[in-house]
């Protein structure tokens, strides 16, 4: 019992580094080759699980997968099978960054299968494990105040590395408002569910969250943020009428947020371009829609179908789809998307059931906000969602396929 105890804090200090190194973003990047790359969380989380393995397969002669984790699993074989009899021609470079990424999701879905483990076993506390991504995510919020203090502009290197030329908005290690906007939405939703047992943490918390969310001047993190607290607050309508309020004076009083609203009707405006960007991911689901062209091989889809000029395939926008659930459609076809679906389904009513409204929220808000952005694969938003159903330690309703 007390060496079991040594492990459970081993596993919690290790557990703790790969959040951190989750959340420095961009700069956990180890190794670039070609389309892709190697961070350090990528090599700690993997180190993790096969620390895990061994744990559970020496000391406790067996793991525990359980439907969701098949569910997972099962998206991953997919993801393989359809790569490897992808329609289109791909070269073995092409072939060998696509493959890097469906490794990188399996190793994310063995994390979510181990902590699963741990959380069960007791070696692993659902305290230290919400703490952690509490903590990861006050980290991002004083890195992109920071950011805004020093450095507002993203534009002046966005030629260099290809990012999008952000200006006046916080995008912390992400350097992507959108999705550090939803991060925090993830932050929020375990910050409101910790409320009673410390109230006034609490309450800086989701006071620090909010206005992260704000500063990204994310369309997308708003509409998840409102989302999110629309489940939380289902029950009291009286503070459900009182975020209202403040959601409206807000827009009345601060004219950034009018014109990032106002925009959507901008041919100009980035809405425009997701517009494209699901248009074409429908003409390859069209084409593939029973398997798919292959995980991670959207890009190489995109410029062999004409959609994207080669100029455009290297670059962050022609990796994937604007819409998650269209990207994952393309890429394993209808079994895939289906088993994709059932997972957070199951979430989503095991919320509901147990009546955790901010498990649910998450979820909602998630579905929402990634028909916007791809956040639904964005390494930090997905492990951080699945850390947070595994912190749970009940396995989701999942419904029938």
């Amino acid at each position: 019992m007390l060496a079991e105890a040594k492990m459970g804090g081993v596993f919690s200090l290790f557990f703790c580094g790969c959040i951190f190194a989750l959340a420095l973003g961009q700069f956990a990047l180890v190794y670039k080759f070609g389309d892709g790359g190697i961070y350090s969380f990528d090599i700690l989380l993997l180190v993790f699980c096969l620390a895990a393995l061994s744990f559970f397969i020496i000391k406790r002669k067996k793991i525990q997968v359980t439907v969701p984790g098949m569910l997972l699993c099962s998206f991953c074989l997919i993801g393989g099978i359809s790569l490897a009899f992808s329609p289109i021609k791909l070269s073995s470079s092409e072939l060998l960054v696509a493959g890097a990424y469906l490794v990188r999701l399996a190793t994310y879905v063995l994390f979510y299968i181990c902590l699963h483990n741990l959380v069960t076993a007791g070696l692993l506390k659902t305290g230290t494990i919400e703490k952690a991504v509490v903590v990861s995510g006050v980290f991002l919020f004083i890195a992109g105040i920071i950011q805004l203090i020093v450095f507002p502009n993203l534009g002046l290197i966005s030629d260099l590395y290809d990012w999008d030329p952000h200006k006046n908005r916080m995008f912390a290690t992400f350097f992507d408002p959108n999705f550090l906007g939803m991060y925090f939405v993830i932050c929020l939703g375990i910050s409101i569910k910790r409320m009673k047992r410390s109230a006034l943490a609490s309450t800086l918390l989701v006071t620090f969250f909010s206005l992260g969310i704000l500063l990204t001047f994310s369309r997308s993190a708003w509409l998840a943020a409102s989302v999110l607290m629309f489940f939380v607050l289902l029950k009291k309508k009286v503070f459900l009428i009182f975020a209202f309020i403040l959601v409206l004076l807000a827009f009345l009083a601060v004219p950034r947020i009018q014109t990032r609203l106002t925009g959507i009707t901008d041919p100009s405006d980035s809405t425009h371009f997701r517009l494209t960007s699901w248009s074409n991911s429908l003409q390859i689901i069209k084409v593939n829609w029973a398997f798919g062209i292959g995980y991670n091989a959207y890009r190489y889809a995109q410029l062999n179908y004409g959609l994207i000029a080669a100029s455009a395939a290297s670059s962050r926008s022609g990796a994937g789809s604007d819409a998650s659930l269209l990207l994952a459609f393309a890429d394993t076809g209808v079994v895939g998307i289906t088993i994709l679906v059932c997972f957070w389904l199951g979430v989503f009513l095991k919320g509901l059931k147990t009546k955790k409204m901010y498990m649910s929220g998450l979820v909602a808000a998630l579905a929402l906000n990634s028909i916007f952005i791809n956040s639904l694969f964005y390494p930090q938003i997905f492990v951080a969602l699945l850390v947070v159903v595994a912190a749970e330690g009940f396995e989701p309703s999942t419904p029938a396929m």
